[in-house]
């Protein structure tokens, strides 16, 4: 009788620690989805005032060329600064298109990064 019940008290402590064990997981697991949505939060934040800023430039040089096309005394004038409205507007593009990859990725690693450092360690005390 001894016997079953020296069993029964190791099986239950053991049932115990694995309940512990997964109440420490899950709170960790909520502390990466916390942090994960922080992080996207604040990453979607900064693309989007981003995109606002791009917009401003846009509609900035949208204006200016107005102003320069108002202003052209002659057809080799417009022609002049129309080439140069389109050479302004591709390097901006270009810049904004950088700036916006580069947003991109540091949104997708910040996001992802407290969730898979939480799933890592779950999975290391899991398997220890």
């Amino acid at each position: 009788m001894a016997y079953c019940d020296d069993v029964g008290r190791k099986a239950t402590q053991k049932a115990r620690d694995t309940v512990e064990k997964g109440k420490q997981a899950a709170e960790e697991t909520l502390r990466g989805v916390e942090q994960s949505y922080s992080a996207t939060f604040d990453n979607i934040r900064n693309f989007n005032v981003r995109l606002i800023d791009a917009a401003q430039e846009n509609a900035d040089a949208v204006c200016a060329l107005a102003r320069d096309i108002a202003t052209v005394k002659t057809p080799s004038n417009l022609l002049t600064v129309w080439m140069n409205h389109g050479q302004k507007q591709f390097d901006m593009a270009t810049k904004q298109a950088n700036d916006l990859t580069v947003l991109g990725q540091k949104f997708v690693t910040a996001c992802t990064a407290p969730m898979t450092r939480t799933f890592q360690q779950a999975f290391t005390q899991g398997t220890t």
